[in-house]
Parts: structure tokens; C-alpha cells; sequence
């Protein structure tokens, strides 16, 4: 197949062109150089095609394969589909009950979607089951073995061309030991080296994952969460419901104090800055954050130095795991799941629901992903297009601001109501807006689950009238066919202030832009101040090394 790629614009000439050019002027030129796409990856191999090994393309911004260099769109959904209910389906690797045909007709279904990619889960409580070890992991006991159907899933998955995002699911792990005695997001002290250590069993868990497939081109990455939250939500961690925005104080505490004693010279100058009297770092707890209806009821810069602390723990809990898998690993992609609110976003008083890291902090993944969607909570399709409006422009600016000079895959979006064609019409008025915003797209739901009709494939997996408008973006002339080769460039940079952004007392930017019309004026990136208590990778060492040929397993 002949290379379609379309002539690309180096780099250092195309940002000297946007910082230099009137936005008009700018957006004829990046519409010149970038309403043609590859269909390359997308629709045109077939079973006697080699898959190729996929990389984050010199650009920063798209996907190539490996040898060829053509250009792969990431069009993919979750794997998602009517199997008793979406609870059932995404344990399907792990029960009891094997069903590799079953598995086989949702990779067919995908394929007949055109889609190229499926988000593949294994569930913490089923493939990391109590107890487990510092030496080596234990997966769950089945038969056949988890890994044995992981590598029939590959099997199946090269023969469909569909590529597969290796997720760690985090349902259920609130009710592991392993987990709740070995530290959680924080890991054991030094002093306790000899009892179980959460860090070392996750490390443990992707090296095994990744000496079994760090040869395998239907890899395209190893997905470190579906949604990181901290500690909240999916994976436990917290004290009781008043306090469910702080980690458990058996680890939280102890990891509070010794981050503040490394922030502050000492604790005068911590009292210094917060207004306190505090006689040692010991004595200090974590905080309740409340907001009395005008002011939050403790220092604004206590506040901000929490979720500073939440920054920190979360940036040393998953780069321990990238590391883990970049000892075995150079060539495939890391991501995560990583979807809580983040400090453009919030409104007055919203402090204690930060979780952790901006995308901007995320230097250890290769993409970072983003969960979008614009249907009201009960799905009822009589919806005031007033009402989407806003939610259209939140999405946009939610992938603009989690650009962070890599690429950003639309993980999850959507438009779910309980009408199929406004379901249909909706979430591709949502992936048109999304263009030259984000580098690809997936959905959460691949099928109809029930009597909930949110997927493009039916309950026997067949293409729906969803389905069929769905399979044509990424034919000629689709809008996933004719996606953007370059990010759109942005009209107005938006300056974020870290304590106002960690500790909001007003709305802050995205709340204002995605409420007005403002937004439609033109793109806006957001500009985050990085955590200084950080200690980062080093420029490129998280860069997968270059492969020459793609190799089978």
C-alpha cells in the first residue's frame, strides 16, 4: 500500500509560524498542511498484513508504525459489550467460565467497526489476589492460566489487526491486603522493608507482563489505570466518608509529615506560611478541607500544599510502575487512565476533590488519554442543545488542556441517551469537535448492554444503524480520514496560578470557558506551574528505543 502520508511542516518552522502569524492566517496554513490523514492502521490491512510495532511519532503529537513510519490513528473503544451486563464483561478474562469464541466475535465486532484499537481490562481483585509477595507476583488462580489467555487474546487480536491497551482495572482492590498493609499509593518505609510492599507488588505485576510481551506488535500499551483517583473512588485508600478525600492516616499521615519536612527548611518555616504554631512536623494532620460558603476554615496555602502532597504521591506511585515496565520494556507505550479533576476545572471551595497529577506532570507515559462526555446524567434524549453546548466546549478545553507536548487519545466519550440515533448523532458532533484537539478516540461502550442502546454494535455484535455511520470515519473523506496532522494552534494561553489552581476560591479557567461563548473565539492552551517537590525523569528516558523489523511472538 502506498504511503499517504501528507507533507509535514518540521517542527521549529511551524512554531516559529504560530508564534509569528495572525491566527486567520495560521488557521488557512494548518488547514493547507493538515485536513488529510492516513488511512494507514485503520481500514485497509488484512489478516496476511504483519502488524507493526507502534511509536509516538517525531512530531509529539501523532502515531507511527514501526518499520514503515506510516501514521496510525488510534479509533477504538473499550471492550465493553453485552455479556450478561458490563460488569460481567469486563472481568470476561478471569472467571470462571472461559469464552475465547466470546472473545473472538467482540474483536470481529471491533474490526468490522474499522476500529484498530480495544482497551483489554484486568481486574485488580481477580489478576492480583491476596497474598502476594515482594519477590515475584502471584496472578489469580484459573484455568487455563491468565497469561495463557492473555496470549490467545494477542493471537486473536493480530489476526483482527486490532491493537490492545493492556489496563489494570482497579475494581476491587479496596478489598486487598496486599494493598491496604503495603503502604497503598505511598508504598512501606524503608524501616519495614520485610513486610509487603504495595510498590513492589505492582512493580512485580507489569515486569511479569512485560517479559511475556515486550515482543509483541498487537501490544500498543500498558495502561497503568481505567480512572486514577487518590485516593478515592475505584481503589479504597481512604479513612471513613467524612474524610474521603484523604489517604487512610495509617499511611497518610506519616508520608504528610515527612513531605512537609522536606518542603520546608524547618517547622518555623512552615508556620511562617501558613499562619500556624505548630512545635514539630509530627504533630501535624492531614486536613479536613471545608469550605464555609466564602473561605475555606484553614490557611488557603495549607490547602495547596495537601494537594501539593497529593501531586507528589501520585507521580511516585505511577512512575514506579513505568519504571517497572521500562527495565523489560523500551519499545511499547505506557498511558493511564488518569481523569480526576484537575486544577483548571474546579470552583470555589472544590479543593478536597483534586486527585492528584495534571497531564502536565505526567512526563513518565508517552500519551496521555482523556475522558469526555456530553450526555445528561439520565440519558434522556429530550435534551435542551443549550445544555450540550457547554459540555461540548468543556471537552474540548479538557483535551486541550491535557496536552502536554505529547500525543492525547480521547479514551472514553460519548453521547449516551436512550435513543440510538441521538446516541449516534451526538457522539460524533462530539468527535467533530474534538478534531485537531486530540490524536484519537475511543468509546466506552463497543455494544448495546441491556436495554441501554449506547454502542455502534448490537447484542449479537453485528453493526447497528450506529455502527454504520460510526464505520465510516475512517473511510475516505471521514472525519477521522481526514483528522488533522498537526494540533490545532492555540489563540490564548491561559497563565494558571498553582495556589489559586490547588486551593480555588473562585471558578477558575475552564469553568468560565466552557460556561460562555467565550470559547468559540478560538483554542486555548492552559499553562500549569509544575510541583517543585518533584523529582522528574530525566529528558528522554522514558522514550521508547526505535525497532527495526516488527517481531512475532
Amino acid at each position: 500500500m502506498r504511503d499517504q502520508r501528507p507533507f509535514c511542516v518540521p517542527g521549529k518552522v511551524l512554531l516559529m509560524l504560530i508564534h509569528r502569524l495572525h491566527w486567520p492566517v495560521m488557521a488557512a496554513l494548518v488547514t493547507s498542511f493538515a485536513t488529510v490523514a492516513s488511512r494507514a492502521q485503520i481500514v485497509e490491512e488484512t489478516e496476511s498484513t504483519p502488524m507493526e510495532f507502534v511509536r509516538v511519532a517525531a512530531d509529539g503529537w501523532n502515531f507511527e508504525t514501526v518499520p514503515s513510519g506510516k501514521r496510525f490513528v488510534p479509533f477504538g473503544s473499550n471492550m465493553v459489550f453485552d455479556y450478561h451486563d458490563a460488569r460481567h464483561c469486563i472481568h470476561i478474562l478471569t472467571q470462571a467460565k472461559w469464552e475465547p469464541d466470546t472473545i473472538r466475535q467482540v474483536f470481529e465486532g471491533a474490526r468490522a467497526l474499522n476500529m484498530n484499537v480495544m482497551k483489554v481490562f484486568l481486574t485488580a481483585s481477580d489478576v492480583l489476589p491476596d497474598p502476594q509477595t515482594n519477590e515475584r507476583v502471584t496472578f489469580g488462580e484459573l484455568d487455563p492460566p491468565l497469561l495463557e489467555r492473555l496470549d490467545y487474546v494477542f493471537d486473536v487480536a493480530r489476526q483482527t489487526h486490532i491493537y490492545v491497551s493492556l489496563t489494570y482495572a482497579e475494581w476491587g482492590t479496596l478489598s486487598l491486603k496486599w494493598w491496604q498493609d503495603g503502604g497503598i499509593f505511598v508504598g512501606r518505609s524503608s524501616a519495614e522493608d520485610n513486610d509487603i510492599d504495595s510498590f513492589k507488588v505492582f512493580a512485580n505485576f507489569w515486569k511479569a507482563l512485560a517479559e511475556r510481551y515486550k515482543d509483541e506488535p498487537a501490544l500498543l500499551s500498558y495502561n497503568l489505570a481505567v480512572e486514577f483517583y487518590l485516593p478515592g473512588g475505584n481503589w479504597g485508600g481512604q479513612e471513613s466518608s467524612e474524610r474521603d478525600y484523604n489517604l487512610k492516616d495509617r499511611w497518610g499521615r506519616p508520608a504528610w509529615q515527612g513531605w512537609l519536612n522536606r518542603k520546608y527548611d524547618d517547622v518555623i518555616a512552615l508556620n511562617e506560611a501558613w499562619g500556624t504554631d505548630y512545635e514539630t512536623f509530627d504533630v501535624i494532620e492531614q486536613p479536613e478541607i471545608k469550605w464555609n460558603g466564602s473561605a475555606y476554615t484553614m490557611p488557603q496555602t495549607t490547602v495547596a500544599d495537601y494537594n501539593s502532597f497529593k501531586e507528589w504521591v501520585t507521580y511516585r506511585f505511577l512512575k514506579n510502575q513505568a519504571d517497572a515496565v521500562r527495565v523489560v520494556d523500551k519499545r511499547h507505550l505506557i498511558t493511564c487512565g488518569f481523569h480526576p479533576h484537575h486544577p483548571a476545572i474546579l470552583w470555589a471551595g472544590a479543593a478536597r476533590y483534586l486527585a492528584g497529577l495534571p497531564p502536565q506532570e505526567l512526563d513518565f507515559l508517552d500519551y496521555v488519554t482523556v475522558h469526555v462526555y456530553t450526555n445528561p446524567a439520565d440519558g434522556n434524549p429530550d435534551v435542551d442543545p443549550a445544555l450540550v453546548a457547554p459540555r461540548i466546549r468543556n471537552a474540548v478545553n479538557t483535551a486541550r488542556f491535557a496536552y502536554a507536548q505529547k500525543p492525547v487519545v480521547v479514551e472514553e466519550m460519548g453521547y449516551y441517551v436512550t435513543d440510538l440515533e441521538a446516541t449516534a448523532q451526538g457522539t460524533i458532533q462530539l468527535l467533530s469537535a474534538l478534531r485537531g484537539n486530540a490524536s484519537g478516540f475511543m468509546l466506552w461502550c463497543l455494544s448495546e448492554i441491556g436495554d441501554q442502546p449506547f454502542g455502534p454494535l448490537d447484542h449479537d455484535l453485528k453493526p447497528n444503524s450506529f455502527g454504520r455511520e460510526w464505520l465510516k470515519l475512517p473511510e475516505p473523506g471521514g472525519l477521522v480520514a481526514t483528522l488533522p496532522v498537526v494540533r490545532t494552534p492555540a489563540t490564548t494561553e491561559i497563565q494558571l496560578e498553582r495556589l489559586e489552581g490547588l486551593a480555588p476560591t473562585r471558578i477558575t479557567a475552564m469553568q468560565k470557558l466552557s460556561a460562555t461563548e467565550q470559547a468559540a473565539s478560538g483554542p486555548v492552551d492552559f499553562l500549569w506551574p509544575l510541583n517543585p517537590t518533584i523529582e522528574r525523569r530525566q529528558s528522554g528516558d522514558n522514550v521508547p528505543a526505535p525497532v527495526s523489523s516488527p517481531q512475532g511472538k
